[in-house]
């Protein structure tokens, strides 16, 4: 893989010396540019080829999500990785209507923030394991909502009843969800079966789907009561 060029905005400079000094030892990432708002962003993009922007939501002038927007305007194969302290599932959203390939919470290890920008110049996606988390419980959600007809002709919503079978399940969705059972995290869970933390992620949204469960917490009771920890 060719070195990455990386521009970092956010506008507290502690934290870009932070995130400089955190990548500048990593080999095959190059830390080209910093700025401190969406403005200059666009303005920098001018100038020079960057294959990653690590962008911060909170932001003068222009904030994180109002920048990313921009950009993909402009640069539709521009690949952003949001960096941020909210968690919540409003900002969650905001942030993949936005066009930004990946969203990881300021307080994620450094090795996340190293596989998500080798993630994301790979074409990729990369979430923050709670991110993650909320996402596939927003997802459940919708997806297990069905809509029946009540006797007075108004609509309700109804979940499926848990399913009880397992042979539905690839062997790989076996895999996963045993150690969904045993707690693991994504990332312990790609780094023993060898695959991405998407992957992970994806098999878990489908698990919960054919399952007929809302969260986490409902893969692992499942898991429980089929003796699979």
């Amino acid at each position: 893989m060719d070195t990455i060029k990386v521009l970092i905005a956010d506008d507290h400079k502690l934290y870009r010396e932070g995130i400089k000094s955190l990548l500048n030892e990593e080999r095959g990432i190059d830390i080209s540019v910093e700025v401190s708002s969406g403005r200059e962003v666009l303005e920098k993009l001018e100038q020079q080829p960057i294959d990653i922007i690590l962008m911060d939501i909170d932001m003068p002038d222009m904030n994180g999500i109002e920048a990313t927007k921009a950009v993909k305007k402009r640069y539709p194969e521009m690949r952003i990785l949001i960096l941020s302290m909210h968690d919540d599932l409003e900002f969650i959203l905001d942030v993949l209507k936005s066009g930004a390939s990946g969203y990881l919470l300021k307080s994620s290890e450094t090795l996340d923030l190293i596989n998500a920008i080798k993630a994301l110049a790979l074409g990729s996606s990369y979430y923050s394991e709670k991110v993650s988390d909320k996402l596939c419980d927003y997802l459940n959600q919708i997806n297990q909502s069905a809509t029946v007809a009540a006797p007075d002709g108004a609509e309700v919503y109804a979940k499926p009843a848990p399913s009880e079978d397992v042979t539905h399940l690839t062997k790989r969705e076996q895999e996963i969800l045993e150690l969904i059972g045993k707690e693991h995290t994504n990332q312990e869970i790609a780094d023993v079966l060898f695959i991405s933390t998407n992957t992970v992620f994806t098999h878990r949204k489908n698990l919960m789907k054919k399952l007929n469960v809302r969260n986490t917490a409902g893969l692992i009771h499942f898991a429980s009561k089929k003796g699979m920890i």
